[in-house]
């Protein structure tokens, strides 16, 4: 089982998670950094297009890659508006 991080960073999409699935075997983890937090997310690859969705400190549940990718995007759109409140402020 292989692991590897990826930022939610500025130039990252959630959609960027499906060509990891496609070329991930079976139980391999990818790790995703949450903006604004110390916490991060692992999404455990399982087959026919589910993950786990593992948060540190937190408990999993497996649901479908779907659902994954729109989880990030709300988490992106978070911190994106977080962002801009902040700029706002000055």
């Amino acid at each position: 089982m292989t692991s590897s991080a990826v930022p939610l960073a500025e130039g990252f999409q959630p959609q960027d998670v499906r060509p990891w699935y496609d070329r991930a075997k079976l139980g391999e983890i990818i790790t995703i950094a949450l903006p604004s937090r110390s916490a991060a997310v692992r999404l455990i690859r399982r087959p026919n297009d589910y993950v786990r969705w593992r948060p540190e400190g937190g408990r999993g549940m497996t649901m479908t890659l779907e659902e994954a990718i729109l989880r990030l995007d709300i988490l992106r759109d978070t911190k994106m508006t977080s962002r801009f409140k902040s700029e706002g402020a000055d």
